[in-house]
């Protein structure tokens, strides 16, 4: 008799401790992920794309898409350079908001990543560089078009508008239809 209860007991305890362990695996904290990945046109063009793993029903998504070489770096080490630049402004906290800008010294036009929504491009940090101010802005309003509204991504070759990122994150799994 003694023995039966010992193996119900014990029975018991591994339950417990089994539900214990696997809790944790059951939900799963959401984590934003920015990667160089690649495009599933027929192109296959290397892209910058945010997932949020932890998410039932969230797709990755497209955000830029590189085709343009600039000086020596291909598309590819572009690619993978600017998402791991995404992923740090996003690591520090200090990515609230996408914004473009110039650099006074060069004349070239920045895509940054900032904390507040009227934040400015010079001090924070740069995402990457373009030709100049007015192709920053179309492109900043580019990917405010793209990512909110349809999902498809910005081809990026050759007003000061932010894009809340906490607002394209929280509608990656969600429904886009209205």
């Amino acid at each position: 008799m003694n023995t039966k209860f010992s193996i119900i007991g014990s029975s018991f305890v591994l339950l417990v401790i089994s539900a214990y362990l696997a809790s944790p695996l059951l939900a799963q904290p959401e984590k934003v992920i920015f990667y160089c990945g690649r495009t599933n046109d027929e192109r296959v063009d290397p892209a910058t794309i945010i997932a949020v793993s932890g998410r039932k029903g969230a797709e990755p998504r497209t955000i830029v898409v590189w085709r343009t070489k600039v000086g020596q770096m291909t598309p590819e080490q572009r690619c993978d350079l600017i998402s791991k630049r995404f992923q740090s402004a996003w690591d520090r906290g200090n990515f609230n908001h996408l914004v473009s800008g110039i650099d006074r010294k060069t004349g070239r036009g920045l895509i940054c990543a900032v904390k507040e929504k009227n934040g400015t491009c010079d001090s924070n940090p740069i995402l990457f560089a373009v030709n100049n101010l007015q192709q920053a802005r179309e492109i900043t309003e580019r990917l405010k078009d793209s990512m909110k509204k349809t999902g498809n991504p910005t081809y990026q070759s050759s007003s000061n508008e932010s894009i809340d990122m906490k607002e394209l994150i929280d509608s990656i799994g969600k429904s886009t239809e209205n």
